[in-house]
């Protein structure tokens, strides 16, 4: 079972610091679930890391085991993490680290800990090693999405306001409570380890629309709880709809902080832009027998673009 949570774009620092230790080693297993269950713990390390001791009265050695957790992750697919009942198992992977000292008659198992890892970053101000106790790997606070009357978000998938992931173990229940702004309706969302029709077993991180079909044209408040009934809140968010008609909305997906696909919109003017490149050679006749007066004398090759977009 998880413990916690890394958030790999910052480092991620595994201390050893055992009496009468010359030396130490952490054995890393790092591995990505299977699409309908957890496929487990890799037979061997993923890779292993020693030190010896930097002198008889500095003893601790650290390891930072972020930029091994990074190789396991990765963001191809937008489309799948908005349309699929679980985020795409590239977005996230295992981490289990087992840490040993040797005091002189080789390596003893100190302890194992076990982690989800995510490429999301903590703050300066968090300090080392930062995690969301609450695993839900969203800020609170007040979004907007771009409102479309046309939009079915049944089918259309890749105009779904936003998602928001909690990081969940197949034993552990979390709940979403929905209020429409405006109507006040209310619906309610659980999930376990197991989720009728689907038949997955959700040992993994799962995500959950952050507005509601029926309260799309209105928006919705929604609270995270940490139970199928009752429960501790453990965040607040409001998704209002803005429906501007000047300038087309520009929907701009990001990985944000949390290591999660996080999408915004932006309302007013944008530009476009191309910039071409290119390199310049001088040309030979292609015949030096057969001079051609109409031929080039000077050819492009190494032809770059660079399209960028300024929003506001």
């Amino acid at each position: 079972m998880a413990i916690g949570n890394i958030f790999a774009r910052s480092p991620f620092i595994v201390e050893i610091d055992e009496a009468s230790q010359i030396a130490t080693k952490i054995e890393l297993f790092i591995w990505n679930e299977d699409a309908n269950n957890d496929v487990g713990i890799p037979p061997s390390p993923t890779y292993t890391l020693s030190k010896v001791i930097p002198s008889s009265n500095v003893t601790s050695t650290t390891y930072n085991i972020s930029p091994y957790i990074r190789e396991y992750l990765s963001f191809n697919n937008i489309e799948t993490a908005y349309q699929d009942y679980d985020v795409n198992r590239n977005n996230f992977c295992r981490v289990t680290f087992k840490r040993y000292k040797d005091i002189g008659a080789g390596y003893v198992l100190i302890d194992t800990l076990n982690y989800y890892g995510f490429d999301g970053y903590g703050y300066y101000s968090e300090g080392t090693n930062p995690d969301e106790t609450t695993n839900v790997l969203y800020d609170e606070g007040t979004y907007y999405y771009n409102y479309d009357s046309t939009v079915n978000l049944t089918t259309d998938f890749n105009l779904v306001p936003q998602t928001i992931c909690i990081a969940k173990e197949e034993t552990e229940t979390y709940r979403a409570d929905y209020t429409d702004l405006v109507t006040g309706a209310t619906s309610s969302q659980a999930y376990s380890d197991y989720v009728p029709g689907f038949g997955f077993l959700y040992t993994l991180p799962r995500q959950w629309r952050a507005v509601q079909d029926a309260y799309y044209a209105n928006g919705n408040k929604v609270e995270f709880y940490d139970a199928a009934v009752g429960g501790t809140l453990l965040k607040t968010m409001y998704f209002k709809p803005l429906e501007k008609c000047k300038h087309e909305p520009i929907k701009i997906d990001f990985v944000n902080k949390y290591g999660m696909w996080d999408r915004t919109w932006f309302y007013k003017a944008s530009y476009d832009s191309l910039n071409v490149t290119s390199k310049d050679f001088n040309s030979l006749q292609s015949s030096i027998t057969s001079y051609n007066t109409t031929q080039g004398q000077r050819s492009e090759f190494n032809i770059n673009g660079k399209s960028t977009i300024k929003v506001n």
